[in-house]
Protein backbone atom coordinates (compact mmCIF):
# COMPACT_ATOMS: atom_id res chain seq x y z
CA UNK A 1 0.00 0.00 0.00
CA UNK A 2 1.38 3.45 -0.72
CA UNK A 3 2.00 6.26 1.88
CA UNK A 4 -1.29 8.27 2.20
CA UNK A 5 -0.38 12.15 1.28
CA UNK A 6 -2.41 15.28 2.27
CA UNK A 7 -2.73 18.77 4.07
CA UNK A 8 -0.15 19.86 6.16
CA UNK A 9 0.88 18.47 9.39
CA UNK A 10 0.11 19.84 12.81
CA UNK A 11 1.40 20.81 16.09
CA UNK A 12 -1.99 20.82 18.78
CA UNK A 13 -2.99 17.41 19.99
CA UNK A 14 -6.24 15.68 21.55
CA UNK A 15 -6.49 11.82 22.59
CA UNK A 16 -9.74 9.99 22.60
CA UNK A 17 -10.44 7.36 25.22
CA UNK A 18 -9.72 3.72 24.63
CA UNK A 19 -10.76 0.17 25.50
CA UNK A 20 -7.94 -2.07 25.41
CA UNK A 21 -6.91 -2.25 21.60
CA UNK A 22 -6.06 -5.40 19.74
CA UNK A 23 -2.08 -5.10 19.98
CA UNK A 24 -2.31 -4.92 23.71
CA UNK A 25 -3.98 -7.83 24.26
CA UNK A 26 -1.63 -9.84 21.62
CA UNK A 27 -3.71 -9.98 18.48
CA UNK A 28 -2.67 -8.46 15.24
CA UNK A 29 -3.50 -4.98 14.50
CA UNK A 30 -2.62 -2.08 11.90
CA UNK A 31 -1.90 1.24 13.50
CA UNK A 32 -1.44 4.50 10.97
CA UNK A 33 -0.90 7.95 10.88
CA UNK A 34 -3.42 9.87 8.35
CA UNK A 35 -3.28 12.89 7.01
CA UNK A 36 -6.25 14.92 5.53
CA UNK A 37 -9.05 17.55 6.42
CA UNK A 38 -11.69 16.64 8.33
CA UNK A 39 -15.52 16.56 7.45
CA UNK A 40 -18.09 16.72 9.77
CA UNK A 41 -22.01 17.13 8.77
CA UNK A 42 -24.52 16.91 11.58
CA UNK A 43 -26.62 13.69 9.61
CA UNK A 44 -23.07 11.65 8.69
CA UNK A 45 -20.58 10.30 10.58
CA UNK A 46 -17.43 12.76 10.20
CA UNK A 47 -13.98 11.59 8.73
CA UNK A 48 -11.20 12.50 7.24
CA UNK A 49 -10.87 13.00 3.90
CA UNK A 50 -7.45 12.00 1.86
CA UNK A 51 -6.48 13.20 -1.55
CA UNK A 52 -3.62 11.04 -3.56
CA UNK A 53 -2.22 11.60 -6.75
CA UNK A 54 -0.25 8.55 -7.75
CA UNK A 55 0.78 10.80 -10.85
CA UNK A 56 0.04 9.29 -14.16
CA UNK A 57 -3.81 11.06 -14.05
CA UNK A 58 -4.55 8.76 -10.70
CA UNK A 59 -6.02 10.89 -8.41
CA UNK A 60 -8.43 9.63 -5.99
CA UNK A 61 -9.99 10.79 -2.30
CA UNK A 62 -9.90 8.34 0.61
CA UNK A 63 -12.40 8.51 3.20
CA UNK A 64 -11.14 6.87 6.73
CA UNK A 65 -14.10 7.44 9.40
CA UNK A 66 -14.25 8.34 13.22
CA UNK A 67 -15.64 5.31 14.98
CA UNK A 68 -17.61 7.73 17.71
CA UNK A 69 -19.24 5.60 20.41
CA UNK A 70 -19.92 5.04 23.77
CA UNK A 71 -19.84 8.07 26.42
CA UNK A 72 -17.09 10.41 24.44
CA UNK A 73 -19.24 10.65 21.37
CA UNK A 74 -20.77 13.96 22.19
CA UNK A 75 -17.27 15.16 23.07
CA UNK A 76 -16.25 14.39 20.25
CA UNK A 77 -18.82 15.48 18.14
CA UNK A 78 -18.40 18.99 19.46
CA UNK A 79 -14.50 18.79 18.71
CA UNK A 80 -14.87 17.55 15.28
CA UNK A 81 -17.37 19.94 14.60
CA UNK A 82 -15.02 22.63 15.05
CA UNK A 83 -12.21 21.40 13.20
CA UNK A 84 -14.57 20.91 10.00
CA UNK A 85 -12.46 21.86 7.20
CA UNK A 86 -9.37 22.04 8.86
CA UNK A 87 -5.92 19.97 7.91
CA UNK A 88 -5.27 17.44 10.93
CA UNK A 89 -3.00 14.08 11.58
CA UNK A 90 -4.71 11.34 12.87
CA UNK A 91 -2.45 8.29 14.46
CA UNK A 92 -4.31 5.24 15.21
CA UNK A 93 -5.45 1.93 14.75
CA UNK A 94 -7.64 0.71 11.74
CA UNK A 95 -10.33 -1.42 11.33
CA UNK A 96 -12.80 -1.92 8.51
CA UNK A 97 -16.61 -1.96 9.18
CA UNK A 98 -18.46 -5.56 8.55
CA UNK A 99 -21.17 -5.85 6.40
CA UNK A 100 -22.74 -7.70 9.48
CA UNK A 101 -22.50 -5.64 12.17
CA UNK A 102 -23.96 -2.17 12.87
CA UNK A 103 -21.30 -0.18 13.84
CA UNK A 104 -21.91 4.20 13.58
CA UNK A 105 -19.80 3.64 10.65
CA UNK A 106 -20.84 2.91 6.62
CA UNK A 107 -20.54 -0.86 5.84
CA UNK A 108 -17.23 -1.88 4.97
CA UNK A 109 -15.35 1.87 5.39
CA UNK A 110 -12.33 2.01 6.97
CA UNK A 111 -12.54 3.99 10.13
CA UNK A 112 -10.21 4.80 13.31
CA UNK A 113 -10.88 2.75 16.32
CA UNK A 114 -11.46 4.19 19.67
CA UNK A 115 -8.33 5.66 21.35
CA UNK A 116 -7.21 7.74 18.23
CA UNK A 117 -4.93 11.17 18.40
CA UNK A 118 -5.55 13.83 16.29
CA UNK A 119 -3.54 17.06 16.13
CA UNK A 120 -4.37 20.27 13.96
CA UNK A 121 -2.51 23.12 13.17
CA UNK A 122 -4.37 25.72 15.09
CA UNK A 123 -5.44 24.42 18.99
CA UNK A 124 -4.27 22.10 21.65
CA UNK A 125 -6.93 19.72 22.52
CA UNK A 126 -6.89 18.22 26.31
Amino acid sequence: MSRVRAAVAAFGILTAAAPARADDRGLDSIKAEVKGTVVFKVDAPPYVEVYRDEGFGLEETIRVYFRLDGEDAEKWKGVLAKLDGLPVTVTGHLGRAPKTVKLPVPKEALYFAPGFVVRAATETFK
